[in-house]
């Protein structure tokens, strides 16, 4: 990657990211929640969904969770965008447990969804309070909503089961589980654990476990942590296997990221 290339992570209440590449970017990945971007100057191009799609400066991006992409610079000159993610449970409680909207194209270039993101992202300089972006995330679901494809499973989700679900996750994530024994957290059955969990929240709860896990990762290769220390730390086999699963998730090997990120700013 050239010296050009940055991350800068924007801390607060709702933590933002900008970033600049040119050329290749990101490899295949997969996230685990929803990514809502907007592109600042250039052309941001990526594969998604079998084809490839072209954001313009001022156009809006929308990734659904568990959606294989990548990222580069439609053109020879660089492309900038600005982004954060949002809890599938966030839209989920939003729309009252409805399936979640799905926008097939990834690219936004007018309408409510655009106007959205751009109040989200417009002004990095100042943070975004918990409130605001609460008010933000129900007008999005709306839209979403109205604009998206609309999942036609007949099956409903034992929404409160999965979110007690989701919630002892969070607490035991660096312990080994078993389908079977997260189904009897809620009292689920195991296989239809797999599939409400995944359509309630976008991902499966292996998944999820090792996104809660890579997130731990990124915080402690932030404090300065080895990697093999940070590997073993995170209940990943060997550094070998961290790294695989570091770069399905986000695209970049954990020493690209460290290259490339810039200090948090306050």
């Amino acid at each position: 990657m050239k010296n050009t290339d940055w991350i800068h992570l924007h801390s607060g209440d709702i933590p933002r990211m900008e970033a600049c590449f040119s050329g290749q970017a990101y490899a295949p990945h997969r996230h685990d929640n929803y990514t809502i971007a907007l592109t600042t100057h250039g052309v941001q191009s990526f594969n998604y969904r079998q084809e490839k799609r072209h954001s313009m400066a001022g156009d809006a991006v929308i990734l659904h969770p568990d959606e294989k992409h990548d990222g580069m610079a439609g053109t020879d000159t660089s492309f900038g965008y600005r982004a954060l993610t949002i809890d599938p449970e966030m839209l989920q409680d939003a729309l009252d447990g409805r399936p979640l909207p799905f926008i097939q194209e990834g690219v936004v270039r007018k309408g409510a969804i655009l106007d959205i993101t751009r109040n989200l992202l417009g002004d990095l300089e100042h943070g975004l309070s918990v409130l605001e972006f609460e008010g933000f995330v129900y007008e999005l679901a709306q839209a979403l909503e109205k604009q998206g494809d609309k999942s036609s499973q007949k099956h409903t989700p034992n929404i409160q089961a999965l979110k007690i679900i989701k919630d002892y996750l969070e607490t035991h994530f660096l312990e080994e589980l078993t389908l079977d024994h997260i189904a009897q957290v809620a009292g689920y059955s195991k296989w239809h654990l797999v599939r409400d969990f995944k359509t309630l929240f976008g991902s499966s709860p292996y998944q999820y476990i090792v996104y809660l896990r890579l997130c731990l990762s990124k915080e402690l290769l932030l404090k300065g942590q080895k990697l093999v220390d940070t590997a073993l730390d995170c209940k990943f086999s060997d550094q070998s296997h961290f790294t695989k699963k570091f770069k399905q998730r986000f695209g970049l090997t954990p020493k690209q990221w460290l290259t490339l990120i810039q200090h948090p700013s306050e």
